[in-house]
């Protein structure tokens, strides 16, 4: 991997935090892996600031070390191995504590528009000059094995958690700048554009699965984040459009970070509690985070109804908090697009067993059989605040355009992607399923 970044120690405890290019508070160091953080007064009494996150308020300066931590950490990968690797590509030691981990070039770009530099300076990071390094495609594919190879080790599979592609920690991805039709690695204050996300080690040809469950999303009507499949040497991605990312003023060339944070952030949660199984967050309580904050309440919720429903008809499996997330743009506070859905399908021979993160309705445990009724989820809409009979119409509605949006979007692949059995039986067992839901939730949950 590239070392064009590299890390040095701050000369204090304390980190400079920026949105949007302002510094809005300070992150400090309170022990070895403790950390704490606290709003310049002025920006937390200025009505038109940008939370840090819902879970830290503006007017609460002082912020509980257990919610600072638990929001900091969801800026770095779950997954020991992964963290390592990055680490490893700035010259931070292994193991080296999230604020380490925020004091150098990995705190410049994080997800959304938040940003650590330097107290005394936090200027020079932002006003330096960008670096942008063209990296050709076979450059970009030998980074992606070594990433690979790092995330290659063995993992249990057990009817429990069967299906979901991440429980010990996030997928590899690498971010990088896409300007026109050549890649590049960003420095100092330059951006990235893209993430590039190869198959998961166990499960092949999941890029590509992945790629044609979020067109397919998109094609049947939901926020969803804009993806292609690309080819760096032997490796094959699913390339996301990171929609935390957008052109300048008046359609500027200069890219422009929109802060992001998860559900898991914004509720306050670890993200070794992301799926509900763990004790973290259901339907209901993303529903109320929602409902209390968003811009257009009402609107958020439904289609955060209907996100988590498509991630059920494909079978979606890792549908948990850090999967759906919200954006917040000075006062205005909505729900961010689609992200991060990939069927289960093509290989699990026995979806009965598959499990689904979120319960939905009475379900007794989280088997996804238990979400295939339309009590299920009317009951479900109804404690998420929404109509309940009108969402459990609306599975059955996507239920029934997923086959053939699928369908065109297998169609656009190269013949050497589509002809995968991956994609095969997506488009098979995955259309089946479909079918049979559109039968099931044509009828009124009431009736």
């Amino acid at each position: 991997m590239t070392g064009a970044r590299r890390w040095a120690p701050v000369a204090d405890d304390r980190l400079a935090v920026l949105l949007y290019g302002e510094v809005v508070g300070h992150l400090v160091r309170l022990a070895d892996d403790v950390v704490g953080f606290e709003y310049d007064a002025g920006y937390a009494l200025d009505a038109e600031s940008t939370p840090l996150s819902l879970s830290l308020p503006l007017l609460r300066r002082e912020q509980s070390p257990e919610a600072v931590k638990n929001w900091v950490e969801g800026l770095r990968p779950d997954r020991d191995t992964l963290r390592e690797v990055w680490a490893q590509s700035v010259g931070l030691p292994p193991g080296a504590p999230v604020f380490d981990w925020l004091a150098g070039p990995l705190g410049l770009d994080c997800a959304g528009a938040v940003q650590f530099a330097d107290p005394d300076d936090p200027a020079a990071a932002i006003d330096r000059a960008a670096g942008d390094e063209p990296l050709s495609k076979a450059q970009i594919g030998r980074w992606l094995v070594e990433l690979l190879d790092a995330a290659n080790r063995p993992r249990q599979v057990s009817t429990v958690t069967a299906g979901t592609f991440s429980i010990s920690g996030a997928q590899a991805k690498i971010a990088l700048r896409n300007v026109g039709d050549g890649w590049s690695l960003p420095s100092g204050p330059l951006p990235t554009t893209h993430l590039l996300k190869p198959s998961i080690p166990d499960f092949p040809g999941q890029a590509v699965v992945e790629h044609l469950c979020m067109a397919a999303g998109a094609a049947v009507g939901l926020p969803t984040a804009n993806t292609s499949v690309v080819s760096f040497g032997n490796v094959d991605v699913v390339v996301v459009e990171r929609f935390d990312r957008t052109d300048g003023p008046d359609g500027s060339a200069k890219t422009v970070r929109v802060h992001f944070e998860d559900m898991c952030q914004a509720l306050g949660v670890s993200a070794d509690r992301k799926y509900q199984w763990q004790r973290g967050p259901s339907p209901e309580d993303i529903a109320a985070l929602l409902t209390d904050n968003a811009t257009e309440p009402l609107d958020a919720v439904r289609s955060f109804a209907e996100m988590l429903a498509y991630n059920f008809v494909v079978l979606g499996t890792d549908a948990h908090a850090k999967n759906f997330g919200v954006l917040l743009v000075r006062t205005q506070v909505g729900l961010a697009p689609m992200y991060d859905v990939c069927s289960a399908v093509p290989w699990f021979d026995d979806q009965s067993e598959l499990g689904f993160p979120m319960l939905i309705g009475d379900a007794p445990d989280h088997r996804s059989v238990h979400a295939e009724t339309p009590v299920a989820w009317a009951t479900c809409g109804e404690r998420m605040g929404v109509d309940g009979s009108a969402l459990a119409l609306r599975v059955g509605e996507i239920a029934a355009a997923v086959p053939d949006a699928l369908a065109a979007e297998a169609a656009k692949l190269p013949d050497r992607l589509a002809g995968t059995r991956e994609v095969e039986r997506l488009l098979e067992v995955l259309g089946k399923r479909c079918r049979r839901l559109a039968d099931v939730f044509s009828v009124p949950a009431s009736a």
